[in-house]
């Protein structure tokens, strides 16, 4: 039998594996379903379904939602104005004289209208926690005398430590509506329909407070790490002003002597509210929480301008991205 010759190769090399791409590792875990619902009630804290917050600590079994409405600088000489609101201790500010310019000196001091929600809350509740708030602003004029600018942004409370005056009047450095808009991270033209910057809480706003701090009060150190929604406007009309429209969602127990039954509940989520905002700024971008509505459905985007002041238009809650 004939010798069959076997072709050997030489210097035969390994077949290289094929090298598996991997997608990158969230920076936060996944959220779970008590999170989502948190996340979305901050990102549309008009329209959302009500939920608690996802921190430790039943410090309020009862969700409820305010809204104020108002239209503010509408004086004779008025062509700016500042506004400040802070969730975590339910205190509105604005400037205590009016402004003529951006650039008139003004103490920030209450009394320039109700917060939302602060004459239920003084009377009715014992402790109350923010839980989600934003701030929209529409031009009550006419479309021909629409003029001025709009500045929002969420800035820590402390900020603005030196420029509020206390209850009684303080006495505290002046500032201007030009100072306030260097604190906020958007700045637009007169909105066509409505400009809206939407709160999210601090590192000091897991604790609750008492309703006394409802009504404008100097800031403490158990205030100054809470965030706030600061509004600066500029250049409109005179004896016009800028319509504010301001909700709030906040957790409370009410007073022993409301007879109310508060049941203590548990949080909804292990995640942390640093997973929650970590997720909302990955999903919208860094300025997520500027004009978000304008980013839903087109249908919703159109709405805008008609989104009613009390009984909402826009049916069952929504994404607001």
């Amino acid at each position: 039998m004939a010798n069959r010759k076997v072709n050997v190769k030489k210097n035969k090399q390994p077949k290289k594996r094929a090298i598996v791409s991997r997608p990158a590792r969230s920076i936060s875990p996944s959220l779970d379903a008590g999170a989502k619902e948190y996340m979305e009630l901050i990102r549309d804290p008009c329209n959302a379904k009500l939920t608690t917050t996802i921190w430790p600590g039943a410090n309020g079994s009862i969700v409820s939602r305010f809204e104020v409405d108002q239209i503010l600088y509408s004086g004779a000489t008025e062509t700016a104005g500042m506004f400040v609101f802070c969730p975590g201790t339910n205190q509105t500010y604005g400037n205590i004289t009016p402004l003529t310019t951006d650039g008139t000196l003004s103490t920030l001091g209450g009394g320039i209208g109700l917060s939302p929600g602060s004459t239920f809350l003084t009377n009715t509740a014992g402790s109350v926690r923010a839980v989600a708030a934003c701030v929209q602003v529409t031009f009550p004029g006419t479309e021909l005398n629409r003029s001025g600018i709009v500045a929002m942004g969420v800035t820590n409370f402390g900020a603005l430590t030196a420029n509020l005056s206390t209850a009684a009047g303080g006495g505290n450095v002046s500032t201007t509506a030009g100072f306030v808009r260097t604190l906020c991270q958007h700045t637009e033209r007169m909105p066509q329909e409505m400009a809206e910057i939407t709160w999210f809480p601090g590192s000091g706003d897991q604790t609750p407070f008492g309703t006394g701090l409802t009504t404008a009060a100097a800031i403490t150190e158990e205030t100054a790490n809470k965030n706030a929604i600061v509004v600066s406007v500029s250049g409109f009309p005179v004896s016009t002003g800028v319509r504010f429209r301001t909700v709030y969602v906040c957790e409370w127990t009410p007073k022993t002597a409301q007879g109310l039954v508060a049941t203590a509940e548990v949080p909804r989520s292990r995640a942390t509210i640093n997973d929650v905002l970590i997720d909302l700024h990955k999903a919208g971008g860094t300025n997520w929480f500027i004009n978000a509505y304008k980013k839903a459905q087109p249908y919703l985007r159109a709405a805008g301008s008609v989104i009613s002041y009390g009984a909402k238009l826009l049916g069952p809650a929504m994404m607001a991205i």
